[in-house]
């Protein structure tokens, strides 16, 4: 605090005081002047009352700046945060394009087991015999069903009926062969002779010889035979390139897709477990033992066969075994017009992830109801669906047999052992295991 100069009054200027600070005289009506004087006042009450002044209220050179504020300490430079964990970006639930072209069968039971795999194989046998007439390089032909439309192989086979619509893809024709039972109902599908149609087929020609028939998997449909159409001219006109190339398959009962629009099989957890393991199977046998990425896993290109076989499948990865229970739908991978065998990581990623989305619950997935699957189911699978996604952010160059064991060790310990297992169960169906890779 300033102390106050003793001067006689006398010697001042009249209306003026001393400002302290500076020692000198100033105007007693000026704006320091008035400053000192209220402060000499109430130093002087305070002396009076034998009061302390109070804190702060000293008299400063109010002529001259505040005095500087010392410079703040330097902060410590911040400790460098650690490295953040791979986030997953949100997406928007993947679109589909419904093609359409799927081969159905209204095939109203499988009591015969005529789906198991070792009938399926049987049958397969009894077909390719029945159509070995048809040549290569056969065309098809139209002719009349009654009302319908449709086409013939020389009266070997008959495309008696159109199933589903017509698509750019190609269309599915329910066909009969000459001669035998209606019980031998196959599917024929019409395509463009295209590189991409041509693969199609390629692949499952070599799916059927080396998977089927070998009992490697039992998660494809059969491809009997095919017949590339060199004839450019039909009734004396020039024929649609659609028209040119044929392929005779097996018969499915239906899609995933159907599947998951029934909000009762939505509802069953177990069920819903199983065809996502199965879908994931599914991909994982394309991967590993055709070495081709499908580039279009949708709901649509999973198709089921009816399945009455009680029990238990057991599967192979490597050295691992593993053992998935039977259900009432058998699942298989379908349409590889889009397939490539340089696998690139992402496309292997996104085969797993993608079809992932049937069992969500709608705004999550590619369900039409927000409460099916149940909310602990669906948030499991979402759960599943984004350490998919981790797994290839964290290794970008993730091979097919790399990213197979991983999945598989999400399954394990979020879905039920009854479900699904590692230790063998009794009562196993297939004397030899499926391989997975």
């Amino acid at each position: 605090m300033y102390s106050f100069i003793s001067m006689s009054e006398t010697t001042l200027k009249r209306n003026c005081v001393i400002n302290p600070a500076t020692d000198r005289a100033v105007r007693a009506d000026g704006k320091i002047g008035k400053r000192i004087i209220e402060r000499r006042k109430v130093q002087k009450e305070a002396k009076a009352k034998g009061q302390p002044l109070k804190p702060g209220y000293k008299l400063v050179n109010e002529d001259e700046p505040a005095p500087a504020k010392p410079a703040p300490k330097p902060k410590a430079a911040p400790k460098p945060k650690p490295a953040p964990a791979p986030q997953i970006p949100p997406a928007p639930v993947p679109v589909i394009k419904d093609k359409e072209d799927t081969p159905f069968t209204t095939e109203p039971t499988s009591a015969t087991n005529k789906y198991t795999l070792k009938n399926r194989i049987k049958f397969i046998k009894k077909v390719k015999e029945l159509i070995k007439d048809i040549d290569d390089n056969d065309c098809v032909e139209p002719k009349t069903f009654g009302k319908e439309k449709g086409y013939t192989v020389r009266d070997i086979i008959n495309l008696e009926k159109k199933i589903g619509s017509e698509s750019t893809y190609g269309v599915i024709y329910k066909t009969t062969i000459k001669g035998a039972p209606k019980s031998y109902a196959i599917a024929s599908k019409l395509m463009a002779n295209t590189t991409g149609n041509m693969k199609e087929v390629s692949l499952m020609n070599d799916i059927t010889d080396n998977i089927l028939l070998t009992e490697m998997s039992k998660h494809f449909l059969a491809s009997y035979d095919n017949a590339v159409c060199l004839d450019d001219k039909m009734d004396g006109k020039k024929r649609p390139n659609k028209l040119k190339l044929l392929a005779i398959n097996e018969l499915a009962h239906g899609d995933l897709k159907g599947l998951v629009a029934q909000k009762t099989i939505l509802n069953d957890d177990d069920l819903v477990f199983n065809l996502m393991i199965q879908v994931i199977f599914s991909v994982a046998t394309f991967h590993n033992l055709i070495r081709h990425t499908h580039n279009d896993c949708h709901y649509g290109n999973f198709l089921y066969q009816k399945n009455n076989e009680k029990g238990w499948y057991h599967y192979q990865f490597k050295d691992k075994n593993i053992y998935l229970k039977a259900c009432e739908y058998n699942i298989a991978i379908y349409d590889y017009g889009l397939a490539k065998s340089e696998m690139g990581s992402k496309d292997i990623m996104t085969d797993y992830y993608r079809p992932i989305h049937a069992f969500l619950a709608k705004g999550d997935g590619w369900s039409d109801y927000y409460d099916a699957p149940k909310k602990a189911t669906n948030q499991t699978i979402k759960d599943i669906k984004s350490q998919i996604a981790k797994e290839y952010l964290n290794k970008p160059d993730i091979t097919a047999m790399e990213i197979f064991p991983k999945i598989l060790d999400m399954l394990t310990p979020k879905v039920k052992n009854s479900i699904l297992t590692l230790q063998k169960p009794a009562n196993v169906i297939n004397d030899t295991p499926f391989i997975l890779g």
